[in-house]
């Protein structure tokens, strides 16, 4: 059993990678051909490993592991770390958190003369920076490479269009951009191209092992890595795009907001393949607003819903003028016949300006000083007299207008307001004035004020985190234990931190980090002054990465009869629920880790409930695991339950189905993820409750196996019913 439970104990670690190294469907990892004996690397000493692996990449685990084995499994890292006598890390940020040498105490399981670690402990080693004996990438005719970077989800750091295929090669994305007028074009996770007029200063330069994987459609290529880019540019773009100031009556707004479920402009909805800023302008040329979006698409309308968005989510240029941006995933270049794009709500008070018809006819009479008096009743009639000088005669008929000035309630309408005045030249003459105002009373309003009990967040920044909960790197920065050497990768990392999980740090966070490198040893009292001044910027609120929160009152008004019901916050499902799986996609969830060795289809097998569920078969092939992951906005405070049920069907394999949060960093634990415990053609449930230190969470669930010799080790597992609910 002891032996069982080793193996059970190395796949768990495995599955709790955050690996960037994932297989391809329909292809295999990049591997770099480095000799052994090309490696020359220094022992760092033994450091402390977490869930979330401070050397994340390119996880191996073998029987004969050796110092010497992981060096040429990392080659093109910066650093590797040798755990648990047989397991190999690579990554390009040096550890921080030193442990005592005795701490590290496994001898290497291919040389007992070697310490390879120990639980949750790491041998860590450097390599020599002037060895990189990695090719250079391949060379794209008109481009210049750049080098690998991190991309974010969902707002990419190339913000044009976006192709996948499955025979992705270079030369096929440098084209697609090319034609579609931009100067950047990067590849990702094997087939994916990304086209951009920019690359976003979001984006960190790394390691070129982190961009491990081949093109789909040429393994001699390199093709990026989850979250990861390869970068190419034209030396000498011409131009990029442009919006109209003006263009058929509009004037430009500005980047905004759209959901394809409830468009900003409901109106119109067209699109062509040759789209250009006047094409749509004079479309909608009958409405008071146009937006366009993704290259090819126009809306129009009268009503306006959204909010502004910042300018550089709307990069993409139009197909039928590459000069002219047309908007973003999701995002409008807005374009408006007024001055104001905002929504008018009813106040409690409106001023109404109303066209006065009218006819005047005088009669007018002396009396023996000038006198006048005016009497005037407002509703439905008025009248007036006026006594003119003595001996005066006057005979005036006039019709006007006259744009009068009412305040009415709410609900309240002015229909019409006639006047009438007669003048006679008689003697005695009077002035008899009649007016009539007819009203209309709208419906009964009511104001409704509403007040937090507490400080709440109000979701700004749309992304951030609680104070006092930054990234587990980014609070390294104020570690006493930090080195000064450890200062400049601990900010890279912090930065590249902030973009995880579909973060996308502001401009005001990244101002944070200074804009020059460390120097590779700099002095101590610097190192600790600069790392001292960047953990302070980030925990400031102008830093525009901690959540804002406040205590104001909501006013609204509404018609009575129609207050609408509060909308309920607790106990309601986040993700899709109805059985997770029930449109036959995979949905929001985004699949990686070794896809080859965990199958995963959505299937009618064996639902739990509705009539779809997930199905991963374990092929017993090899050791590895398929991960599903999915990214959904949360309160900072509150608190939640993640929760999914499976079924298995094999005991007797070594699978494991671990659960995960982040930027929680947590995970169930090495029993509970123990599938093989756990009866066959049994539901049951995998749970994690925790309070929300972010505005945004993301869950993985992660299916995996070891193998079994004598071929036992097939498992099929079901997943249905994820959930994630807010409990307070």
């Amino acid at each position: 059993m002891d032996s069982f439970r080793l193996n059970m104990r190395l796949l768990s670690l495995g599955a709790l990678v955050l690996s960037t190294a994932s297989a391809l469907p329909s292809g295999k990892l990049y591997s770099r051909q480095v000799e052994e004996d090309a490696l020359t690397y220094a022992p760092l000493g033994c450091f402390v490993d977490s869930p979330g692996r401070v050397l994340p990449s390119k996880l191996i685990s073998t029987h004969d592991m050796t110092a010497a084995k992981c060096a040429a499994n990392c080659a093109g890292y910066d650093f590797f770390g040798t755990q648990w006598s047989s397991e190999c890390y690579c990554g390009s940020v040096e550890p921080t958190d030193v442990a005592p040498a005795s701490e590290c105490n496994m001898p290497c399981s291919g040389n007992s003369d070697e310490i390879c670690g120990a639980g949750m402990r790491l041998n860590v080693y450097e390599f020599d920076s002037s060895c990189d004996t990695e090719d250079p990438p391949t060379d794209i005719s008109g481009y210049e490479y750049k080098g690998c970077y991190t991309d974010n989800v969902p707002q990419r750091v190339l913000g044009g269009i976006t192709v996948t295929q499955p025979d992705m090669t270079l030369e096929k994305c440098a084209a697609t951009c090319t034609a579609g007028g931009y100067p950047f074009f990067g590849v990702e996770y094997g087939a994916e191209c990304f086209c951009g007029t920019t690359l976003d200063a979001t984006s960190s330069k790394l390691a070129e092992g982190e961009c491990s994987m081949t093109c789909a459609g040429d393994h001699s290529q390199q093709c990026g890595g989850p979250n990861r880019l390869n970068i190419y540019e034209k030396p000498n773009p011409v131009g990029t795009g442009s919006n109209l100031e003006s263009v058929g009556g509009f004037q430009y707004t500005s980047c905004w907001t759209d959901k394809v479920d409830d468009r900003s402009l409901k109106a119109v909805d067209w699109r062509t393949d040759d789209m250009t800023i006047e094409k749509c302008a004079e479309r909608c040329s009958e409405y008071l607003y146009f937006g366009l979006e993704y290259s090819r698409e126009c809306y129009c309308g009268n009503e306006l819903v959204g909010q502004s968005a910042p300018e550089k989510d709307c990069a993409m240029l139009c197909v039928g003028a590459p000069g002219q941006w047309c908007g973003g995933p999701d995002r409008l270049n807005l374009y408006s016949k007024t001055a104001s794009t905002t929504t008018t709500s009813v106040a409690t008070s409106t001023e109404v300006t109303t066209p006065i018809e009218t006819e005047t006819e005088m009669s007018a009479t002396t009396a023996p000083e000038p006198e006048m008096t005016t009497s005037t009743e407002i509703e439905t009639e008025m009248s007036t007299t006026i006594t003119l000088e003595p001996d005066t005669t006057t005979s005036i008929e006039t019709e006007t207008e006259t744009p009068t000035t009412t305040a009415l309630e709410p609900g309240t309408t002015t229909v019409t307001t006639e006047q009438e005045t007669t003048t006679s030249d008689t003697p005695a003459g009077t002035i008899s004035t009649e007016s009539s105002t007819t009203t209309t009373q709208g419906p009964d309003l009511t104001t409704i004020t509403s007040c937090p009990p507490a400080p709440t967040y109000n979701g700004k920044p749309e992304l951030c985190y609680e104070s006092g909960n930054l990234p587990t790197v980014c609070k390294q920065l104020a570690s006493s234990t930090l080195n000064s050497r450890s200062v400049g990768p601990s900010m890279s990392a912090c930065k590249t931190a902030l973009g995880r999980f579909g973060m996308t740090p502001l401009p005001a966070a990244t101002a944070c980090f200074p804009t020059t490198a460390m120097p590779a040893n700099p002095a101590s009292s610097v190192a600790r002054s600069v790392a001292d001044s960047v953990y302070a910027c980030l925990n400031a609120p102008t830093a525009s990465v901690l959540c804002q929160s406040d205590s104001e009152c909501v006013t609204n008004t509404y018609t009575v009869g129609q207050v609408p019901a509060p909308t309920p916050t607790t106990g309601v499902d986040l993700l899709k629920g109805d059985g997770t799986f029930e449109d036959g996609t995979v949905g929001d969830w985004v699949v990686s880790g070794s896809t080859n060795i965990v199958i995963s289809s959505v299937s009618n097998a064996r639902p739990r409930s509705g009539s779809l569920g997930m199905h991963m078969r374990y092929l017993n092939t090899n050791g590895g695991s398929s991960r599903f992951t999915t990214t959904t906005p949360v309160i900072p405070g509150k608190q939640y339950r993640y929760n999914l049920f499976c079924l298995h069907t094999n005991p007797a394999a070594l699978v494991s189905l671990y659960v995960y949060v982040y930027p929680n960093s947590l995970s169930n634990s090495f029993d509970d993820a123990a599938v093989y415990q756990k009866p066959a053609n049994v539901w049951f449930t995998r749970t994690i409750t925790f309070t929300a230190t972010s505005s945004w969470v993301q869950l993985a669930f992660d299916v995996g196996g070891n193998r079994l010799n004598n071929g036992d080790g097939v498992d099929d597992v079901y997943i249905d019913d994820v959930t994630l609910v807010r409990l307070t």
